[in-house]
């Protein structure tokens, strides 16, 4: 569950600092780090929705269930003209939600936080919630105003694994910067996945 990864990364990475350095306080740049279990927990939409309130009256959870994902789209790109990130004419609604969150909440995280509830879209591989399928049941942990890990519970759906792939695919391939996916590989992967796989999540901690 993700209770039981969230609870494996923190006290995996404050026994490190603590075994490591002698302390779990590290000094990072002009930032002190606390490495101490536990960390606290923030929700994606809501921290992104709270941070560009200044800039939007309409609610970002509301925005990603619009029906016509071109309009989300739309409304993105102009709210990341809002706030003066330059976004190319082709960028993905994916790209205009990470890039929001960058510059909005990222910038201003220094201690240990896990983001969850991040919005399916810019998950393909994740499991969706049931009652809120817009969002996924995945986190990141962000620490020192960077990632440092990003874990989900994977999706195990052949077919929504292939509809996700194709609407990845079509919003890739009208955008010259992003490399479109190798369909043969796709195909390779929902296949297996058809033969059934158990409840399994998936954990990345990036230490360089």
């Amino acid at each position: 569950s993700r209770e039981d990864m969230i609870h494996m990364t923190q006290n995996l990475l404050s026994d490190i600092a603590g075994k490591c350095c002698g302390d779990t306080s590290i000094a990072f740049g002009s930032d002190r780090i606390e490495w101490a279990a536990p960390y606290r927990t923030m929700p994606f939409v809501d921290s992104l929705e709270a941070s560009v309130s200044c800039l939007t009256s309409e609610p970002l959870h509301d925005a990603l269930q619009w029906d016509d994902a071109a309009e989300t789209n739309k409304f993105l790109k102009d709210l990341c003209a809002r706030a003066n990130i330059a976004m190319e004419p082709s960028c993905t609604t994916a790209q205009c939600l990470d890039a929001l969150f960058s510059e909005h909440v990222e910038r201003d995280i220094v201690q240990p936080t896990f983001v969850v509830d991040i919005p399916t879209i810019m998950s393909p591989l994740a499991r969706p919630y049931s009652t809120k399928p817009y969002l996924c049941d995945r986190f990141e942990l962000f620490a020192a105003r960077r990632e440092l890990a990003n874990a989900y519970n994977e999706l195990t759906d052949p077919e929504e694994q292939r509809r996700r792939f194709a609407l990845q695919r079509a919003e890739k391939e009208g955008n010259a910067a992003e490399r479109v996916g190798d369909t043969h590989l796709e195909q390779l992967f929902t296949h297996a996945l058809g033969y059934g796989l158990p409840p399994t999540y998936g954990w990345g901690l990036g230490v360089d």
